[in-house]
Protein backbone atom coordinates (compact mmCIF):
# COMPACT_ATOMS: atom_id res chain seq x y z
CA UNK A 1 0.00 0.00 0.00
CA UNK A 2 3.06 2.70 0.65
CA UNK A 3 4.54 1.55 -2.32
CA UNK A 4 1.86 2.39 -4.47
CA UNK A 5 0.87 5.49 -3.23
CA UNK A 6 4.46 7.40 -2.96
CA UNK A 7 6.87 7.83 -5.20
CA UNK A 8 9.87 5.69 -4.89
CA UNK A 9 11.73 7.95 -6.69
CA UNK A 10 12.37 10.03 -3.58
CA UNK A 11 14.30 8.47 -0.65
CA UNK A 12 12.76 9.59 1.92
CA UNK A 13 9.87 7.02 0.73
CA UNK A 14 12.00 4.44 -0.66
CA UNK A 15 13.80 4.07 3.23
CA UNK A 16 10.65 3.42 4.00
CA UNK A 17 10.37 0.62 2.35
CA UNK A 18 13.76 -0.67 3.05
CA UNK A 19 13.16 -0.59 6.41
CA UNK A 20 10.54 -3.24 5.88
CA UNK A 21 12.66 -5.49 3.18
CA UNK A 22 16.08 -6.18 2.77
CA UNK A 23 16.50 -4.67 -0.50
CA UNK A 24 20.45 -5.98 -0.80
CA UNK A 25 18.74 -9.46 -0.34
CA UNK A 26 16.12 -8.50 -2.88
CA UNK A 27 18.26 -7.28 -5.52
CA UNK A 28 20.58 -10.50 -4.90
CA UNK A 29 17.42 -12.66 -6.05
CA UNK A 30 16.28 -10.81 -8.89
CA UNK A 31 19.90 -10.55 -9.99
CA UNK A 32 20.08 -14.76 -9.84
CA UNK A 33 16.86 -15.45 -11.16
CA UNK A 34 17.24 -12.93 -13.91
CA UNK A 35 20.65 -14.52 -14.71
CA UNK A 36 19.55 -18.14 -15.01
CA UNK A 37 16.78 -17.00 -17.00
CA UNK A 38 14.31 -19.37 -15.08
CA UNK A 39 10.96 -18.75 -17.43
CA UNK A 40 9.00 -20.34 -14.43
CA UNK A 41 9.23 -16.75 -12.62
CA UNK A 42 8.14 -14.83 -11.40
CA UNK A 43 4.61 -15.51 -11.91
CA UNK A 44 5.35 -19.13 -10.33
CA UNK A 45 8.05 -20.02 -7.12
CA UNK A 46 8.02 -16.90 -5.47
CA UNK A 47 8.50 -17.16 -1.55
CA UNK A 48 9.33 -14.63 1.23
CA UNK A 49 10.05 -14.44 4.45
CA UNK A 50 10.22 -12.66 7.60
CA UNK A 51 11.70 -13.53 11.33
CA UNK A 52 9.14 -12.99 13.52
CA UNK A 53 11.44 -10.74 15.64
CA UNK A 54 10.94 -6.72 16.23
CA UNK A 55 12.20 -4.76 13.54
CA UNK A 56 13.11 -7.52 10.93
CA UNK A 57 12.74 -7.51 7.26
CA UNK A 58 11.42 -9.26 4.74
CA UNK A 59 13.79 -11.70 2.49
CA UNK A 60 12.97 -13.84 -0.72
CA UNK A 61 14.41 -17.05 -1.17
CA UNK A 62 16.45 -19.06 -4.04
CA UNK A 63 14.45 -22.17 -4.76
CA UNK A 64 12.80 -24.10 -7.78
CA UNK A 65 15.09 -22.93 -10.32
CA UNK A 66 14.35 -25.96 -12.62
CA UNK A 67 13.39 -23.37 -15.72
CA UNK A 68 17.15 -22.28 -15.55
CA UNK A 69 20.32 -22.53 -17.69
CA UNK A 70 18.81 -23.42 -20.84
CA UNK A 71 16.03 -26.20 -20.06
CA UNK A 72 13.29 -26.30 -22.81
CA UNK A 73 15.83 -24.71 -25.21
CA UNK A 74 15.57 -21.68 -23.31
CA UNK A 75 18.48 -19.35 -25.03
CA UNK A 76 21.44 -17.66 -23.64
CA UNK A 77 20.66 -14.92 -25.26
CA UNK A 78 17.27 -15.02 -23.67
CA UNK A 79 17.07 -11.09 -22.22
CA UNK A 80 15.31 -12.15 -19.08
CA UNK A 81 15.96 -8.20 -17.87
CA UNK A 82 13.83 -6.44 -20.42
CA UNK A 83 11.79 -9.31 -19.86
CA UNK A 84 10.61 -8.10 -16.48
CA UNK A 85 9.67 -4.74 -17.59
CA UNK A 86 7.32 -5.79 -20.48
CA UNK A 87 3.63 -4.63 -20.04
CA UNK A 88 2.46 -7.23 -21.80
CA UNK A 89 4.20 -9.53 -19.53
CA UNK A 90 1.42 -9.99 -17.24
CA UNK A 91 1.63 -11.23 -13.43
CA UNK A 92 1.93 -7.46 -12.55
CA UNK A 93 2.08 -8.20 -9.14
CA UNK A 94 5.15 -10.53 -9.20
CA UNK A 95 6.98 -7.42 -10.39
CA UNK A 96 5.29 -4.66 -9.19
CA UNK A 97 7.85 -4.35 -6.24
CA UNK A 98 11.38 -4.51 -8.37
CA UNK A 99 9.69 -2.24 -10.77
CA UNK A 100 8.49 0.55 -8.18
CA UNK A 101 11.99 0.24 -6.28
CA UNK A 102 13.57 0.55 -10.17
CA UNK A 103 12.52 3.90 -9.82
CA UNK A 104 14.83 4.81 -7.06
CA UNK A 105 17.87 5.94 -9.00
CA UNK A 106 20.07 4.69 -5.70
CA UNK A 107 18.84 1.22 -6.44
CA UNK A 108 19.08 1.42 -9.24
CA UNK A 109 22.87 1.77 -9.40
CA UNK A 110 23.02 -0.58 -6.49
CA UNK A 111 21.65 -3.50 -8.68
CA UNK A 112 23.72 -3.08 -11.81
CA UNK A 113 26.98 -2.76 -9.76
CA UNK A 114 25.50 -5.87 -8.10
CA UNK A 115 25.05 -7.44 -11.00
CA UNK A 116 28.48 -6.59 -12.45
CA UNK A 117 30.48 -7.66 -9.91
CA UNK A 118 28.32 -11.44 -9.58
CA UNK A 119 29.05 -11.86 -13.37
CA UNK A 120 32.67 -10.85 -12.67
CA UNK A 121 32.89 -13.43 -10.16
CA UNK A 122 30.41 -15.87 -8.61
CA UNK A 123 28.91 -16.31 -11.90
CA UNK A 124 31.16 -15.62 -13.81
CA UNK A 125 32.57 -19.36 -16.12
CA UNK A 126 35.40 -19.45 -14.31
CA UNK A 127 33.53 -20.16 -10.73
CA UNK A 128 30.82 -22.21 -12.03
CA UNK A 129 32.01 -24.40 -14.91
CA UNK A 130 34.45 -26.56 -11.91
CA UNK A 131 31.24 -26.62 -10.07
CA UNK A 132 29.82 -28.24 -12.77
CA UNK A 133 32.33 -30.49 -13.16
CA UNK A 134 32.32 -31.68 -9.36
CA UNK A 135 28.55 -32.40 -9.34
CA UNK A 136 28.70 -34.52 -12.58
CA UNK A 137 31.54 -35.95 -11.20
CA UNK A 138 29.50 -36.94 -8.26
CA UNK A 139 26.58 -38.12 -10.19
CA UNK A 140 28.02 -40.20 -13.01
CA UNK A 141 28.47 -43.53 -11.19
CA UNK A 142 24.60 -43.74 -10.54
CA UNK A 143 23.48 -42.83 -13.71
CA UNK A 144 24.03 -45.98 -15.42
CA UNK A 145 21.39 -47.52 -12.29
CA UNK A 146 19.35 -43.94 -12.75
CA UNK A 147 18.98 -44.88 -16.64
CA UNK A 148 17.68 -48.14 -15.89
CA UNK A 149 15.05 -47.53 -13.57
CA UNK A 150 13.42 -44.54 -15.75
CA UNK A 151 14.46 -45.89 -18.99
CA UNK A 152 16.72 -43.04 -19.52
CA UNK A 153 19.62 -42.11 -22.05
CA UNK A 154 23.34 -41.42 -20.94
CA UNK A 155 23.26 -39.33 -24.71
CA UNK A 156 20.35 -37.11 -23.10
CA UNK A 157 22.06 -36.58 -20.19
CA UNK A 158 25.34 -35.07 -21.39
CA UNK A 159 23.54 -33.35 -23.98
CA UNK A 160 21.93 -31.62 -20.70
CA UNK A 161 25.11 -31.05 -19.32
CA UNK A 162 26.54 -29.56 -22.32
CA UNK A 163 23.52 -27.08 -22.43
CA UNK A 164 23.89 -25.97 -18.80
CA UNK A 165 28.22 -25.10 -19.40
CA UNK A 166 27.19 -23.80 -22.70
CA UNK A 167 24.79 -21.25 -21.18
CA UNK A 168 27.04 -20.63 -17.78
CA UNK A 169 30.19 -20.01 -20.88
CA UNK A 170 28.45 -17.69 -22.67
CA UNK A 171 25.77 -15.92 -20.17
CA UNK A 172 27.68 -12.96 -19.40
CA UNK A 173 28.21 -11.47 -22.15
CA UNK A 174 24.50 -11.53 -23.00
CA UNK A 175 23.67 -10.19 -19.68
CA UNK A 176 25.90 -7.30 -19.98
CA UNK A 177 24.30 -6.20 -23.20
CA UNK A 178 20.51 -6.86 -22.14
CA UNK A 179 21.96 -4.22 -18.90
CA UNK A 180 23.15 -1.99 -21.38
CA UNK A 181 20.15 -2.16 -23.59
CA UNK A 182 17.88 -1.83 -20.50
CA UNK A 183 18.99 1.15 -18.91
CA UNK A 184 20.58 2.85 -21.96
CA UNK A 185 24.61 3.22 -20.99
CA UNK A 186 26.81 3.91 -23.14
CA UNK A 187 29.23 0.97 -22.74
CA UNK A 188 31.93 -1.14 -20.96
CA UNK A 189 35.30 -0.98 -19.61
CA UNK A 190 37.92 -3.04 -17.89
CA UNK A 191 38.09 -2.54 -14.12
CA UNK A 192 41.62 -3.82 -13.26
CA UNK A 193 42.13 -3.95 -9.12
CA UNK A 194 45.40 -5.68 -7.18
CA UNK A 195 46.66 -5.62 -3.96
CA UNK A 196 50.76 -4.09 -2.77
CA UNK A 197 52.22 -5.85 -1.18
CA UNK A 198 50.04 -9.06 -1.54
CA UNK A 199 48.56 -9.93 1.28
CA UNK A 200 48.21 -6.71 2.59
CA UNK A 201 44.47 -6.07 2.24
CA UNK A 202 41.67 -6.09 0.10
CA UNK A 203 39.09 -4.20 -1.93
CA UNK A 204 35.43 -4.06 -1.44
CA UNK A 205 32.85 -3.41 -4.16
CA UNK A 206 29.08 -3.72 -4.14
CA UNK A 207 29.08 -7.31 -3.50
CA UNK A 208 32.70 -8.79 -3.99
CA UNK A 209 36.06 -8.42 -1.71
CA UNK A 210 39.21 -7.93 -4.11
CA UNK A 211 42.20 -9.57 -2.54
CA UNK A 212 45.00 -10.40 -5.43
CA UNK A 213 44.75 -9.24 -9.19
CA UNK A 214 41.41 -8.61 -10.93
CA UNK A 215 39.85 -7.93 -13.86
CA UNK A 216 36.53 -7.24 -14.42
CA UNK A 217 34.01 -5.30 -16.79
CA UNK A 218 32.11 -2.29 -15.64
CA UNK A 219 29.86 -0.06 -17.15
CA UNK A 220 30.64 3.63 -18.27
CA UNK A 221 28.51 6.14 -16.55
CA UNK A 222 27.76 4.04 -13.60
CA UNK A 223 30.45 5.14 -10.84
CA UNK A 224 32.14 2.58 -8.93
CA UNK A 225 32.56 2.55 -5.38
CA UNK A 226 35.90 1.03 -3.78
CA UNK A 227 36.94 0.36 -0.14
CA UNK A 228 40.58 -0.54 0.68
CA UNK A 229 40.83 -2.56 3.83
CA UNK A 230 43.88 -3.77 5.08
CA UNK A 231 44.61 -6.82 7.11
CA UNK A 232 45.63 -6.96 10.67
CA UNK A 233 49.27 -5.23 10.70
CA UNK A 234 48.76 -3.31 8.12
CA UNK A 235 47.44 0.34 7.18
CA UNK A 236 46.13 1.69 3.68
CA UNK A 237 48.70 3.90 2.74
CA UNK A 238 46.95 5.41 -0.75
CA UNK A 239 46.00 4.37 -4.78
CA UNK A 240 48.24 3.81 -6.99
CA UNK A 241 46.49 6.82 -8.77
CA UNK A 242 48.11 9.86 -7.94
CA UNK A 243 44.99 12.14 -9.30
CA UNK A 244 42.46 10.19 -6.95
CA UNK A 245 41.78 11.28 -3.38
CA UNK A 246 44.18 9.12 -1.26
CA UNK A 247 41.19 8.19 1.62
CA UNK A 248 40.02 4.10 2.02
CA UNK A 249 36.95 4.84 0.31
CA UNK A 250 36.62 6.57 -3.54
CA UNK A 251 34.32 6.09 -5.93
CA UNK A 252 35.76 6.15 -9.60
CA UNK A 253 34.25 7.04 -12.83
CA UNK A 254 36.88 5.99 -15.96
CA UNK A 255 36.01 6.68 -19.54
CA UNK A 256 37.80 3.38 -20.47
CA UNK A 257 40.13 0.88 -19.77
CA UNK A 258 41.47 1.18 -15.89
CA UNK A 259 43.58 -0.35 -13.27
CA UNK A 260 44.43 1.18 -9.83
CA UNK A 261 46.34 -0.76 -7.18
CA UNK A 262 45.13 -0.33 -3.37
CA UNK A 263 48.55 0.13 -1.41
CA UNK A 264 48.91 -0.86 2.40
CA UNK A 265 52.04 -0.38 5.03
CA UNK A 266 53.11 -2.24 7.68
CA UNK A 267 52.11 -0.63 11.14
CA UNK A 268 52.42 -1.55 14.72
CA UNK A 269 56.36 -2.30 15.07
CA UNK A 270 55.37 -5.18 12.77
CA UNK A 271 53.41 -6.61 16.25
CA UNK A 272 50.10 -8.26 15.05
CA UNK A 273 47.85 -8.42 17.92
CA UNK A 274 44.38 -9.95 17.01
CA UNK A 275 41.04 -9.38 18.21
CA UNK A 276 40.26 -12.91 18.47
CA UNK A 277 36.90 -13.42 21.22
CA UNK A 278 34.11 -10.56 21.13
CA UNK A 279 31.43 -10.80 23.95
CA UNK A 280 28.70 -8.34 23.05
CA UNK A 281 25.54 -9.60 24.21
CA UNK A 282 25.61 -12.11 27.20
CA UNK A 283 23.08 -14.06 28.85
CA UNK A 284 21.56 -11.84 31.70
CA UNK A 285 21.51 -15.34 34.38
CA UNK A 286 25.37 -15.04 34.57
CA UNK A 287 26.03 -11.31 33.57
CA UNK A 288 29.82 -10.45 33.28
CA UNK A 289 29.23 -7.59 30.66
CA UNK A 290 30.80 -7.17 27.46
CA UNK A 291 34.40 -7.45 26.65
CA UNK A 292 36.62 -8.12 23.59
CA UNK A 293 39.95 -10.42 23.75
CA UNK A 294 43.08 -9.74 22.22
CA UNK A 295 45.86 -12.33 21.15
CA UNK A 296 49.49 -11.83 20.69
CA UNK A 297 50.35 -14.94 18.58
CA UNK A 298 54.05 -14.03 18.31
CA UNK A 299 56.99 -15.74 20.89
CA UNK A 300 57.46 -12.51 22.39
CA UNK A 301 55.62 -9.79 25.05
CA UNK A 302 53.83 -6.74 23.36
CA UNK A 303 53.38 -3.74 25.31
CA UNK A 304 50.40 -1.64 24.19
CA UNK A 305 51.45 1.49 25.57
CA UNK A 306 49.37 4.50 23.85
CA UNK A 307 46.71 1.92 21.85
CA UNK A 308 43.20 2.22 22.13
CA UNK A 309 39.51 -0.23 21.73
CA UNK A 310 36.87 1.81 19.83
CA UNK A 311 33.57 1.31 18.95
CA UNK A 312 31.88 3.62 16.39
CA UNK A 313 31.14 6.53 19.10
CA UNK A 314 33.63 5.54 22.34
CA UNK A 315 37.58 5.26 22.70
CA UNK A 316 38.87 3.49 25.94
CA UNK A 317 42.98 4.10 26.08
CA UNK A 318 44.62 1.26 26.70
CA UNK A 319 46.96 2.02 30.52
CA UNK A 320 50.29 2.53 29.94
CA UNK A 321 52.37 -0.93 30.73
CA UNK A 322 49.95 -2.80 29.52
CA UNK A 323 51.63 -6.37 27.93
CA UNK A 324 50.23 -9.27 26.35
CA UNK A 325 52.56 -12.27 26.83
CA UNK A 326 54.04 -14.03 23.79
CA UNK A 327 51.57 -16.57 22.31
CA UNK A 328 48.97 -14.70 25.23
CA UNK A 329 45.71 -13.39 25.54
CA UNK A 330 44.74 -10.09 27.11
CA UNK A 331 40.77 -9.50 28.00
CA UNK A 332 38.82 -5.70 27.77
CA UNK A 333 36.55 -5.85 29.76
CA UNK A 334 33.03 -3.33 30.15
CA UNK A 335 33.32 -4.00 33.84
CA UNK A 336 36.22 -5.38 35.62
CA UNK A 337 33.83 -6.04 39.55
CA UNK A 338 30.98 -8.40 36.81
CA UNK A 339 33.66 -9.73 34.68
CA UNK A 340 35.84 -11.01 37.95
CA UNK A 341 33.18 -12.45 39.27
CA UNK A 342 32.23 -14.80 36.35
CA UNK A 343 35.61 -15.22 35.31
CA UNK A 344 37.98 -14.91 38.72
CA UNK A 345 40.63 -17.42 36.95
CA UNK A 346 41.44 -15.11 33.93
CA UNK A 347 44.37 -13.13 35.36
CA UNK A 348 45.38 -10.85 32.54
CA UNK A 349 42.39 -8.75 32.31
CA UNK A 350 42.23 -4.84 31.88
CA UNK A 351 38.76 -2.37 32.28
CA UNK A 352 36.45 -0.97 32.72
CA UNK A 353 36.02 0.27 29.18
CA UNK A 354 32.36 1.74 30.09
CA UNK A 355 30.68 1.60 27.31
CA UNK A 356 28.69 -1.19 25.79
CA UNK A 357 29.25 -3.18 22.54
CA UNK A 358 26.13 -3.05 20.04
CA UNK A 359 23.53 -6.34 20.40
CA UNK A 360 23.07 -6.14 16.82
CA UNK A 361 26.24 -5.28 15.32
CA UNK A 362 28.51 -2.46 15.03
CA UNK A 363 32.57 -2.09 14.11
CA UNK A 364 35.27 -2.50 16.49
CA UNK A 365 38.50 -0.78 15.88
CA UNK A 366 42.20 -1.44 17.77
CA UNK A 367 44.64 1.58 17.21
CA UNK A 368 48.15 1.80 17.67
CA UNK A 369 49.57 5.74 18.80
CA UNK A 370 49.27 6.20 15.17
CA UNK A 371 47.10 4.28 13.17
CA UNK A 372 44.01 1.64 12.89
CA UNK A 373 45.81 -1.78 13.73
CA UNK A 374 43.07 -4.02 13.27
CA UNK A 375 39.15 -4.27 13.28
CA UNK A 376 36.16 -6.42 13.27
CA UNK A 377 32.74 -5.48 11.83
CA UNK A 378 30.50 -7.89 13.33
CA UNK A 379 26.52 -8.31 12.72
CA UNK A 380 23.72 -10.92 14.61
CA UNK A 381 22.49 -11.94 11.93
CA UNK A 382 23.54 -14.18 8.78
CA UNK A 383 26.60 -14.99 7.54
CA UNK A 384 27.99 -14.51 11.16
CA UNK A 385 26.84 -16.78 13.87
CA UNK A 386 23.95 -15.58 15.91
CA UNK A 387 23.93 -17.59 19.01
CA UNK A 388 26.23 -15.39 20.53
CA UNK A 389 23.73 -12.57 20.33
CA UNK A 390 22.07 -13.31 24.00
CA UNK A 391 22.62 -17.03 23.82
CA UNK A 392 24.91 -17.17 26.11
CA UNK A 393 27.84 -18.12 23.63
CA UNK A 394 30.38 -15.32 22.24
CA UNK A 395 31.80 -14.93 19.03
CA UNK A 396 35.84 -16.62 18.45
CA UNK A 397 38.16 -16.38 15.65
CA UNK A 398 38.67 -19.71 14.17
CA UNK A 399 42.26 -19.58 13.62
CA UNK A 400 44.80 -16.86 14.63
CA UNK A 401 45.61 -16.63 10.71
CA UNK A 402 42.09 -16.15 9.27
CA UNK A 403 41.19 -12.32 7.59
CA UNK A 404 39.09 -11.46 11.07
CA UNK A 405 37.08 -8.73 8.98
CA UNK A 406 35.16 -11.94 7.54
CA UNK A 407 32.34 -13.41 8.95
CA UNK A 408 33.51 -16.79 7.83
CA UNK A 409 36.29 -16.66 10.07
CA UNK A 410 33.95 -16.68 13.12
CA UNK A 411 32.21 -19.57 15.11
CA UNK A 412 29.90 -19.75 17.66
CA UNK A 413 31.96 -20.43 21.28
CA UNK A 414 31.63 -24.20 21.93
CA UNK A 415 31.45 -23.01 25.47
CA UNK A 416 28.56 -21.07 27.35
CA UNK A 417 30.81 -18.32 28.43
CA UNK A 418 33.08 -18.40 25.96
CA UNK A 419 36.89 -18.79 26.62
CA UNK A 420 38.15 -15.51 28.16
CA UNK A 421 42.33 -15.89 28.69
CA UNK A 422 42.28 -18.82 26.97
CA UNK A 423 42.71 -20.97 23.60
CA UNK A 424 39.66 -20.14 21.72
CA UNK A 425 37.20 -23.67 21.99
CA UNK A 426 36.77 -23.67 18.16
CA UNK A 427 40.39 -23.55 17.37
CA UNK A 428 41.27 -26.28 15.04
Amino acid sequence: DYLRSHDMSDDVHFDVIASMVDVDNYANYFTHQIWANNTDWPQNNMKFWRSKEVGSKWRWLLYDTDFGLGLFGGPVTANSLTRLFNPNLGNYYARELFLELMENDGFKRDFILRYADLLNTSLSPGTLLPVVDEVEASLIQDIPDHHLLWNGSFTFWQSHMSTIRDFITNRPTHCRDHVRFQFQLAGMYDLSLDISPPAAGRVRLKVADIDSAFTGTYFLGVPVHLEAIPSSGFAFSGWSDPSVAQTPELDIDPSGAYSITAQFTPVGGGVNIILNELQYNPARASDPGDWVELYNPSTAPVTLDGWELRDEDNVYVIPTGTVIPAVGHLVVCRDLASFGAEFPAVSNVIGGFGFGLSGSGERIELHTPTSLHDFVEYDDELPWPTGPDGGGTTLELIDAGDDNSLAASWAESFVQGGTPGEANSVSP
